[in-house]
């Protein structure tokens, strides 16, 4: 008996730690580790950029038009070339905004697709391929045509060890 009671004792002690970006009260993805494990997997791109929450809610309305009131920090990174390389998260503080913000980030990258064909055509299908990944809380923009998919792995791990 007493076997089990630790046991469960142990089980309910580690349940916090698979909640990572999970629902509201989980614990929070350190959002500085997942930018780094991020930009590390994009590796050279030219010099990027970045703003996030510490930086007030402007950059937030430019990058998606989520309400702030909603959301549990951010980070943009992007280009400062103007080459189709943008990384983004937003952490929400719940897992039911999530539809909402990505439907966000989606008009983000359209509105960057159109700003595309009118000053650099050649760089509109990079735009195109952008992904919009949501790990429970986080809801990540992925432009990095390249490197995608290492940075959607990056993401997914960084969210998952929080």
């Amino acid at each position: 008996m007493r076997r089990a009671i630790l046991l469960l004792t142990a089980a309910l002690l580690t349940l916090p730690l698979l909640a990572a970006c999970g629902g509201a009260g989980a614990p929070a993805a350190d959002l500085d580790a997942v930018k780094d494990a991020m930009l590390a997997a994009a590796g050279e791109t030219g010099g990027m950029s970045e703003v996030s929450d510490a930086d007030g809610d402007g950059a937030l309305a430019y990058l998606a038009a989520v309400d702030a009131g909603k959301v549990d920090g951010w980070f943009f990174c992007y280009s400062s070339f103007g080459a189709p390389c943008e990384l983004a998260v937003i952490r929400l503080k719940r897992s039911s905004d999530a539809d909402a913000a990505e439907k966000a980030l989606r008009a983000h990258v359209e509105d960057r697709v159109r700003t595309f064909r009118n000053y650099a055509p050649d760089q509109v299908a990079a735009a195109e391929r952008s992904r919009i990944v949501t790990q429970g809380r986080c809801v990540a923009l992925i432009m990095c045509d390249e490197t995608a998919d290492a940075v959607e792995a990056a993401f997914r791990s960084a969210v998952e060890t929080r």
